[in-house]
């Protein structure tokens, strides 16, 4: 594990030679000192930490095409219910309900950060949250 890098205090220069010796890929065209280390600070914390889930990938292919042909474009964010809203759903016969917090979910008095996360801690095994509690833009299907 590498010590931390103050990124802040590097010259161009010192940008420019940790990217050659972390990375092994080719240096960008970036003349920006701020840019370059930006970089170089997401490509080695994307290394460490890990990047982008497959399924943000395939998210932002299927968006980059859009930002291409229309410079105006912005994708609406995703629709979530409203802080106070509670979510039931029944499971294997039973009823589970699930309050909407300013910050996420509360279930059974424990706060969850997605709505996935309560829908693995429901059924033991992984599912994709709003699927699972049948919401569609943040609307319950009728």
């Amino acid at each position: 594990m590498m010590a931390p890098i103050d990124f802040d205090a590097l010259t161009l220069d010192q940008v420019r030679d940790l990217w050659s010796e972390y990375l092994k890929i080719l240096l960008p065209r970036h003349r920006s000192r701020d840019l370059l280390a930006r970089a170089l600070s997401y490509h080695l914390q994307a290394r460490t930490e890990g990047g982008p889930t497959q399924t943000l990938r395939r998210k932002l292919d299927d968006l980059a095409p859009r930002f291409v042909a229309d410079r105006d474009f912005a994708p609406a964010p995703a629709a979530r219910p409203k802080p106070g809203s509670v979510l039931v759903r029944e499971w294997n016969g039973v009823s589970y309900a699930v309050t909407v917090t300013s910050t996420g979910f509360l279930y059974e008095g424990k706060p969850f950060t997605s709505l996935t996360a309560v829908a693995r801690a429901i059924t033991g095994t992984h599912w994709n949250g709003p699927h699972f509690f049948r919401l569609t833009n943040g609307v319950r299907k009728k």
